[in-house]
């Protein structure tokens, strides 16, 4: 009976599956590289979707690195005499209230000249756009480590990964706590692996290379029976001390972990 079969969700991304509930979106900029220099952003900002009511979040180091809003004209001539506004917190929200275009450059040194400027398109709440492709990332040591994960509704997790530089290891919820692979339930380093989730309760999985796991590389997933009423969806903030983005896409979900 298709009533005694077990689907699983996970209430962490539930909010993926549902993108009429969600109203906005946290894009931390660069994803794990944050605001720096050595990073395409214009790649990134093309693979994702801006919409009225999200929120840039330019996470860097503030003494070397600083972000100024620009025109069009200053942020083609890497110019800041005439700055729309400046942050320099090291950890700066930019909310998008309005469709249109908005553009971003650091203003220290040559910076902006050697591609550290962003130019992002924000368009209206319900205007419809394409999927973005997945953008390009990498570990960075300031930034709560992210990866991407592709999740098949109700049937499997999809972990896709460098597999030089990262694995996915399943271990307790002790051991999830603790960061600690000492005895691991699972472990997968293919690049691409495939998790089903064939059982209620909760799973926890941790990157075990290096300190990725204590720099928020770490994915915990709450499994539902099928005819268990499922939780009301929220936002889900699992990387400290920023939030991570959620896209609103109902294809097969890209996310960040």
């Amino acid at each position: 009976m298709a009533s005694k079969q077990m689907l699983a969700v996970a209430a962490a991304v539930i909010l993926a599956f549902f993108p009429m509930i969600a109203s906005e979106t946290v894009h931390p900029v660069g994803d794990a590289r944050g605001w720096t220099l050595g990073f395409d952003y214009k790649t990134w900002s093309e693979s994702k979707q801006f919409r009225v009511s999200d929120t840039l979040l330019f996470g860097y180091n503030k003494a070397f690195h600083n972000v100024i809003e620009v025109s069009g004209p200053d942020f083609k001539a890497c110019n800041t005499a005439n700055p729309i506004g400046p942050y320099s917190s090291g950890s700066d929200e930019v909310g998008l209230e309005k469709p249109g275009r908005r553009w971003f450059i650091c203003a220290v040194g040559k910076h902006c000249q050697v591609g550290m400027k962003l130019n992002v398109t924000i368009h209206a709440a319900d205007a419809l756009t394409p999927a973005p492709a997945p953008a390009p990332w990498s570990h960075h040591h300031r930034r709560p480590f992210v990866s991407k994960w592709w999740w098949c509704l109700y049937i499997r997790l999809s972990f896709d990964y460098d597999k030089a530089n990262h694995n996915v290891v399943e271990v307790t919820g002790a051991g999830f706590k603790a960061c600690s692979a000492a005895n691991p339930l699972g472990t997968w380093s293919s690049g691409r692996d495939l998790v089903k989730l064939e059982n209620p309760g909760r799973r926890w999985f941790i990157c075990a290379v290096g300190n990725h796991c204590q720099m928020g590389m770490k994915l915990n997933v709450t499994i539902l029976a099928a005819d268990a009423p499922s939780p009301a969806p929220a936002l889900a903030f699992w990387t400290a001390p920023s939030p991570s983005p959620h896209h609103k896409s109902r294809r097969p979900f890209v996310s960040k972990w």
